[in-house]
């Protein structure tokens, strides 16, 4: 855990549900920023449905505050970057007034004396007041129902630019996100990877054509999300979990559970899954899975590296290994 941005994560003046899921973050982080809680355990700790710590966090990522790399199954790794934590300004800093010195007994004639005729100055009105009270309670982005939209003056702003009151019409180079498409096949558990590309090229396909008023959106992320809704389960499908994703036990959440329960190698509470894959693989032997656990350690940091490489010991690494 580091201390240290937990600290600055509370100092922030992001809205109450990011800073909560923000300091979630950086409560399992270590000192170079890097976790990999799962959703289910930020959702735990800020008392937060699951559904809308995903919105947080895109909210977070699209500020560069966080920094996601998803994986097969639930195992995201997490990198905070502290210098993209937004501050408020303390009002200390302000620039001080010129102040007169003080005569005893003397107060009233110290102050100054405007010159015959003048006449009070106008108030200042080039900085509206309201603009310039801290966000508390406002979401992050605009809702489903295309009110709550941040001000302009928000610390985690849109990767899309916003609209007009009337709208903008989709772009004609628009392509599905990853995060929309994340999105979608947690909302629709039956859709495939190829499903998903489809009702994408339908949706786009649909509002380029539609003319006038009736193609223009505030918010188009918000229009593919009701769209995704109002389509349904893919016909014939069988629904399936996140975790149930085809592949090597060792690439989903899901297959390093079920390999850990054969080998009675039970999961710790709230244990992180690169952390839990070690154990497994560790009771499994040798075996691919060896490879895949070590260049995903590369990735993640040396520091996590060198814990994988002391824990698996030295029978079980590649005889072309040279721990640096």
């Amino acid at each position: 855990m580091s201390i240290h941005l937990m600290n600055q994560a509370w100092r922030t003046s992001l809205p109450t549900g990011s800073k909560f899921v923000l300091v979630a973050i950086c409560d399992t982080a270590n000192d170079d920023g890097v976790c990999w809680p799962s959703v289910a355990t930020i959702s735990a700790r800020t008392s937060m449905g699951e559904r809308t710590v995903q919105r947080h966090l895109e909210d977070l990522e699209k500020a560069g505050i966080v920094t996601r790399t998803f994986r097969r199954g639930r195992s995201t790794n997490y990198l905070v970057d502290e210098s993209k934590f937004p501050y408020k300004t303390p009002a200390k800093l302000a620039p001080p007034s010129e102040c007169h010195p003080r005569e005893d007994g003397t107060p009233a004639k110290l102050a100054p004396t405007p010159a015959n005729g003048d006449v009070a100055p106008p108030p200042n009105s080039t900085v509206t007041p309201a603009k310039l009270a801290p966000r508390t309670t406002n979401n992050l982005k605009e809702n489903h129902q295309g009110t709550g939209a941040p001000s302009e003056n928000a610390a985690v702003v849109s990767e899309t630019p916003k609209a007009s009151a009337q709208g903008a019409r989709l772009p004609a180079d628009w392509v599905l996100s990853r995060t929309l498409g994340i999105w979608a096949a947690a909302e629709q558990p039956t859709w495939t990877p190829e499903h998903i590309r489809k009702v994408a090229a339908a949706f786009k396909d649909h509002w380029i054509a539609q003319p006038g008023i009736k193609g223009r959106k505030t918010d188009w992320d918000a229009t593919w999300r009701n769209w995704v809704r109002k389509e349904g389960p893919m016909a014939g499908a069988v629904s399936r979990s996140p975790d149930a994703v085809a592949g090597a036990w060792w690439e989903s959440d899901a297959g390093i559970t079920a390999k850990g329960e054969e080998l009675q190698v039970p999961r710790q509470k709230d244990e992180p899954t690169p952390q839990y894959l070690v154990r497994v693989a560790r009771a499994a032997g040798r075996g691919p899975w060896i490879d895949h656990i070590l260049k995903a350690a590369q990735r993640v940091s040396p520091e996590w590296q060198r814990k994988v490489v002391a824990h698996l010991g030295d029978e079980l690494l590649p005889a072309d290994w040279y721990a640096s």
